[in-house]
């Protein structure tokens, strides 16, 4: 074999890159700092262990029937249901005497009418005997008459005068009136002209027809058929025609005229 130098393989070495951490000298002080610490041991993953036991081996015990206890309840009388109470019928028996006693027939009341000008009038008797109880069962009530003497016995009349004709009231002057009659002398003025309004009103209807059925010319007085004397009532203007006949006003009439009246 051949001798050969043994060549030196270069070896590379691979740095990583580190962060510079800037360290903080250790002093005596900071080696007297009291820590506190707590052990922390590391998480550790739980292992389940399958034990499947024989299930023909497990001892089975006979069915047992349990009976419910009966539960004591209590109830309110405000919602216990009310028995009935059936009420037993009574029976009542007529005696003898009831049995002999006379019994009259129902009397019927006809009522009785009447009939006038104002209409028909019934009279019945329910009528007049609810009128007698109320006459017997009201008590007349005594009247006290306290004696008076006879100097403070004093009677007040009051005589009313009585207005025989409305032309009284017109001769007479307002001034020299009482209130009294002048109130009244009023009352009686509104009474007349209210039955005038009336009386026109009511024949207002009439009027209207009146006018309806006869013209005005008519209801005036003027008549068309005759025609009136033209020959009174001609007229002095005068007209005459041009070249072109057309109707144009003379120049002798009167008031056509430069004069001033």
């Amino acid at each position: 074999f051949t001798l050969e130098e043994e060549v030196e393989e270069p070896v590379f070495e691979i740095h990583t890159p580190v962060a510079a951490i800037d360290l903080v000298p250790t002093t005596e002080f900071l080696k007297n700092i009291d820590v506190t610490f707590e052990v922390v041991s590391p998480n550790v993953a739980p292992t389940f262990e399958i034990i499947t036991p024989q299930i023909r081996e497990i001892e089975v015990k006979d069915p047992e029937f349990v009976v419910a206890a009966e539960e004591v309840s209590f109830s309110l009388d405000l919602f216990a249901t009310k028995e009935e109470v059936k009420e037993s019928t009574i029976v009542f028996d007529l005696s003898a005497e009831t049995r002999a006693m006379e019994v009259k027939d129902p009397i019927n009341v006809v009522p009785v009418t009447e009939v006038n000008q104002n209409g028909i009038i019934k009279y019945s008797l329910e009528d007049y005997l609810e009128k007698e109880n109320e006459l017997v069962a009201s008590k007349p009530v005594e009247i006290v008459a306290e004696p008076v003497d006879e100097e403070l016995n004093f009677t007040m009349k009051k005589e009313v005068e009585k207005l025989e004709n409305n032309s009284q009231f017109d001769a007479v002057s307002p001034l020299e009136m009482s209130i009294e009659d002048t109130l009244k002398l009023r009352a009686d003025e509104r009474k007349r002209k209210m039955k005038e309004f009336n009386h026109k009103f009511n024949n207002s209807a009439s009027q209207i027809d009146e006018f309806e059925r006869i013209p005005a010319y008519k209801r005036m007085g003027f008549d068309v058929t005759s025609t009136p004397n033209t020959a009174s009532n001609q007229s002095r203007m005068s007209l005459g025609t041009d070249s072109n006949d057309d109707i144009q006003l003379r120049s002798n009439n009167s008031f056509l005229h430069d004069n001033v009246d």
